[in-house]
């Protein structure tokens, strides 16, 4: 008998991962681990939405113990040595040893946003290859990429297969579960929040920028928080200046479709992978992106990120790019 086993950390790793269940022909056993109430809150509407039955959620305060005890849970005793492929989002250090122990045949990677680019642009820049040695160059040498980003894989000489998202678009229209979002006007701005709160220095200012902006066109902005954004200073700036902001328990990707497709309303952005996957998936809208200056960030690593997804927006049709510095 082989089996496949799935291994997540985020929501966007999960809904990554039922999408490359469907794609690959692949079903199997869900390991997903949480950080804390809200993101466990979000992986398990997922679930839920798209009909996951054999799940384990495992805190990931709790999951050393759990890494340590897995050879005598019976449960995962039974399939060591009969995992036949592993199709995994998150690269922590859990991950990686739970990855090298079970020694699968397959292995793929789904995209897990900026990670994703990172990885694929630079590995050895990443934290994990200094303390995970020669265990992370082997299970990425190993690993089939399933991706949106098919041109800088292909740049990085990186075995791939696409990521077109078609089966989770389907799964929402179809799903009476979806969640009940009224549709955005046409006069409204939705603008997507990227993962750079605590990255980017002036966060605040390129912000007001933004907000501006929009201004200056008579629209107003509908800010869709990152999951990671601060929602208290969030919301303290749209009252300040007079935009909406909210915070939802489902990934863009689920719900982008309910607030854009009726109006059609512009999309602005600063980069992040739901702005990827909406180019993906929603080719028609129309997307601009609001260029930052990459010497802000504090770290390198986030640098080449975003300069990669710049160069990538430029050559795109269907974005336009506005320059803020």
């Amino acid at each position: 008998m082989s089996l496949s086993l799935f291994i997540v950390q985020s929501p966007l790793q999960l809904l990554n991962a039922i999408e490359a269940s469907y794609a690959l022909g692949k079903n199997g056993h869900y390991i997903v681990i949480y950080r804390n109430k809200n993101n466990l809150s979000r992986m398990r509407k997922l679930a839920e939405l798209y009909s996951l039955n054999d799940v384990d959620y495992i805190s990931a305060g709790l999951f050393s113990h759990f890494f340590v005890n897995f050879r005598t849970r019976m449960r995962y005793r039974e399939i060591v040595g009969k995992v036949d492929t592993i199709i995994y989002g998150s690269l922590a250090m859990w991950a990686i040893n739970l990855i090298t122990y079970l020694k699968p045949k397959t292995l793929y990677m789904v995209d897990d946003g900026q990670q994703t680019v990172n990885l694929l642009v630079n590995p050895e820049a990443t934290r994990l290859a200094k303390r995970s040695g020669k265990k992370l160059s082997h299970i990425l040498s190993n690993s089939i990429f399933f991706t949106y980003y098919t041109d800088i894989a292909a740049l990085s000489n990186v075995r791939h297969i696409p990521n077109t998202l078609e089966h989770v678009k389907t799964g929402l229209t179809q799903n009476p579960a979806t969640p009940n979002i009224p549709p955005l006007d046409n006069n409204d701005i939705l603008f997507i929040g990227a993962n750079i709160f605590d990255k980017y220095n002036d966060f605040t200012g390129t912000l007001e920028k933004i907000v501006k902006h929009a201004e200056s066109k008579r629209k107003k902005i509908f800010y869709v928080m990152h999951r990671f954004d601060c929602e208290e200073t969030i919301n303290i700036l749209a009252d300040k200046h007079n935009f909406t902001a909210v915070k939802y328990d489902y990934p863009l990707e689920l719900i982008f479709s309910l607030l854009w497709s009726k109006n059609q309303p512009e999309v602005w952005g600063v980069g992040s992978t739901a702005i990827d996957t909406v180019l993906l998936m929603f080719p028609d809208a129309k997307v601009q992106i609001f260029s930052l200056d990459s010497t802000r960030f504090y770290k390198i690593k986030d640098r080449l990120a975003f300069s990669s997804l710049l160069s990538m927006y430029r050559t795109n049709a269907s974005v336009d790019v506005i320059d803020l510095y």
